[in-house]
């Protein structure tokens, strides 16, 4: 898998993990998602579980997307 670090402001970083498509393949995104046609499959997982969650995403044990909840 390809992840991608992006600094987002000060000291802020983000992970992004796929891109693809254009501008037509999103216009039809949104109108499916619109729709109510596109389910999403999102894990979430708190700061101090993230180390647990990546050696989950590394055995494929996550399908889908993990999002850290910062609280």
């Amino acid at each position: 898998m390809r992840r991608t670090v992006v600094v987002t402001g000060i000291g802020g970083l983000g992970a992004f993990g796929s891109f693809w498509g254009n501008r037509t393949d999103l216009q039809e995104v949104l109108t499916l998602a619109a729709e109510g046609k596109i389910r999403h499959n999102v894990v979430t997982t708190k700061l101090d579980d993230l180390n647990d969650s990546l050696e989950a995403l590394g055995r494929g044990d996550i399908v889908g997307r993990a999002v850290v909840m910062f609280d």
